[in-house]
């Protein structure tokens, strides 16, 4: 009989941690044990860990500081189950969850499960920012869509076979470096469309912020530039946030050339309007929908100068590697 193992690595979640271990431990089809990496919170997070650990038998934790693959990578090893179900602190799976995403290895064929995500968000700005953290449900295409390390289940054995996720790349780039890589393999990818886990995005806008710095520099880092499954560029807002950044090159001449200031202001609210009319089925409240225009703006600064910074980091580790191997 297969054994099913459910993984998740968490940091400093003394306020969710509770919601997201009794949500697997309600699922229609439980897991036969639950396996928990602590990577080093400073809150309570590791003592009601091991609250639920004395209280079932089939939960068991670990405090592992360090990064987010490495965390993963240390469940998965510690795992039983032929098959691990994954996700992430600050997702609480729906009561479906593990059921939807571990039928489809009735399919001896089946090797990895693409589960979905519902992005949530309390404030206004938090909802404005939604569509910038990831694909809206209603905007994925299923005949492309490759798993997140939130919404997972895959089988142990090829998991290891590959090495994990990469602990090289910062946060942010391990999943899309995981899936090139099982893209690679000829693995065989179910997606199912009702394995939903709710993901509450950050709540500050300076939270937001950081992460769209991790979002760019970590893909840049990676080297993976280009989606694995859509064919696009892994950072699909660069070229339209470099296009309004270049066009602010014509601001300075404007002063002496005042059609180029024309030009500059055109461009801009051009590329602005669209970038607000693209969003307007994926942000629902006229509240949020205010605060667009800044999210759009700070993101796009934010995310060229994340990109250069991953670039500027790997190339470094390149030039270190051959420095290394000259010796």
């Amino acid at each position: 009989m297969i054994k099913i193992s459910a993984v998740a690595t968490v940091l400093n979640e003394e306020a969710s941690i509770a919601l997201l271990l009794d949500s697997l431990l309600s699922q229609t089809k439980p897991p036969d044990e639950i396996v928990i990496v602590d990577g080093g919170s400073q809150d309570s997070t590791y003592e009601i860990l091991k609250k639920y650990a004395e209280k079932y038998t089939f939960v068991k934790v670990m405090q592992l500081p360090g990064s987010l693959a490495e965390g993963r990578n240390a469940a998965a090893q510690e795992a039983l189950g032929d098959i691990i179900v994954q996700t992430d602190a600050g997702c609480i799976p729906n009561s479906h969850w593990i059921e939807k995403l571990t039928n489809a290895f009735s399919d001896r064929k089946t090797d990895v499960v693409a589960g979905y995500y519902d992005m949530e968000a309390d404030s206004k700005i938090a909802q404005a920012a939604v569509p910038f953290h990831g694909v809206p449900r209603s905007q994925i295409d299923p005949r492309s869509f490759l798993p997140t390390g939130r919404s997972i289940a895959y089988k142990k054995d090829l998991f290891l076979s590959l090495g994990g996720y990469s602990t090289e790349v910062a946060r942010g780039g391990e999943d899309i470096d995981f899936d090139t890589r099982l893209l690679k393999s000829g693995a065989n990818i179910v997606r199912a469309i009702d394995a939903l886990v709710i993901w509450r995005v950050p709540r500050t806008f300076l939270e937001t912020i950081k992460r769209f710095a991790t979002y760019a520099h970590s893909d840049a880092q990676s080297g993976v530039w280009w989606h694995p499954g859509y064919k696009l560029s892994a950072q699909p807002a660069v070229a339209p946030a470099g296009a309004k950044v270049a066009s602010l090159v014509l601001l300075p001449v404007g002063i002496v050339a005042p059609f180029s200031l024309w030009l500059f202001l055109m461009s801009f609210v051009i590329l602005s309007f669209w970038s607000i009319w693209h969003l307007r089925d994926q942000v629902y409240t006229f509240g949020a929908r205010v605060y667009i225009p800044l999210v759009q703006v700070l993101a796009d600064a934010t995310l060229i100068v994340g990109f250069l910074y991953g670039v500027a980091l790997r190339n470094s580790r390149k030039g270190s590697s051959s420095l290394m191997e000259s010796v």
